[in-house]
């Protein structure tokens, strides 16, 4: 497993540094470079501080609903747990931050699926947390509250479902009464409890206005980025496209959103006027300081989290002895 992922994100570096390159190529390499040293890049600094923040918060709320569900940690641990996570963000969806569920189970001895459960329910908030910063800024874009209504309809109905005990015992009964999907259905059956313990009431209220400080912070680092470009755009209208962009990189299940997250941004640049190379390297950049300074700080915390784990192994071999 640990061969696979270490490949896995190679392959994902590999494929984000072809995208990019293509979009260079078709933006004009020489406006791309004279983009580039027009570029304050003074703002680099307040930019990773606000990314920074994102993972802070997001770690925080990680922590508290594994405590909501008896499977809690120490806030070190936890935080170590989901920093180390986000080495696989340019999984599809994020996906791989399944990972986050082995590492639970390492640690405390839960069943994968339970933190695996916990990831879910982190998705969902983290979509009603941009959802809201969408609707902010949807009035200060062309089409923007068109946009967020056919999105804030389609997750409502997913939510509806996920908390729905009723559709989901029954789901898990039928997988129960079917001998080839019987483990399955054992295994849903708590992680579901958790669930709909997690997306109800305080726990969802607290969760999405986590997520929406949290993305906020990524949304204000994607406008500092563009006033470092001395960008005429105002920071509703830079929190949208960030959001949106976010949303439909999501949506399409490709590694990290790469290619559908840079179209979308580009795309909206272009309709408020930003130039096409400006366009590309604005997004580049943002992307660097998201999604891979993401997956740079889950490789050094995984590396931790293993170091970690092996010193302790050692430790109890050498009591056993």
């Amino acid at each position: 497993m640990k061969e696979i992922r270490w490949a896995y994100v190679v392959l994902a570096i590999a494929a984000g540094t072809a995208i990019y390159l293509a979009i260079i190529v078709a933006s004009d390499v020489d406006r791309f470079v004279s983009a580039s040293s027009d570029f304050d890049w003074i703002y680099v600094v307040p930019v990773i501080a606000l990314v920074t923040a994102n993972y802070l918060l997001r770690a925080e709320r990680w922590h508290r609903y594994t405590e909501e569900i008896d499977l809690g940690m120490k806030r070190r641990q936890s935080y170590w747990t989901f920093l180390a996570g986000l080495s696989m963000s340019v999984t599809p969806g994020k996906v791989g931050e399944a990972l986050k569920g082995v590492l639970l189970k390492m640690q405390n001895g839960a069943p994968v699926e339970r933190g695996i459960g916990v990831v879910f329910v982190e998705r969902i908030t983290d979509i009603l947390g941009v959802m809201i910063l969408i609707a902010l800024g949807a009035f200060a874009f062309p089409y923007g509250l068109l946009s967020f209504a056919i999105l804030a309809v389609a997750i409502a109905v997913a939510i509806m479902v996920v908390t729905s005990k009723s559709l989901m015992d029954r789901i898990v009964a039928w997988l129960r009464s079917r001998r080839r999907f019987r483990k399955i259905g054992d295994a849903l059956d708590t992680p579901l409890k958790d669930t709909r313990t997690l997306l109800r009431g305080t726990n969802l209220v607290r969760g999405t206005a986590i997520s929406s400080v949290a993305w906020a912070c990524e949304g204000l680092a994607f406008y500092l980025i563009l006033t470092g470009m001395s960008e005429d755009v105002d920071v509703l209208t830079a929190i949208f496209i960030y959001s949106f962009s976010s949303v439909i990189g999501a949506i399409s299940m490709l590694p990290g959103g790469m290619g559908t997250t840079e179209g979308t941004m580009i795309g909206l640049l272009l309709i408020g006027g930003t130039s096409s190379s400006v366009s590309s390297f604005v997004v580049i950049l943002t992307r660097v300081c998201t999604l891979w300074y993401a997956v740079a700080i889950g490789v050094v915390f995984l590396g931790l989290f293993r170091r970690h784990r092996n010193n302790q192994e050692v430790q109890n071999n050498a009591a056993s002895d």
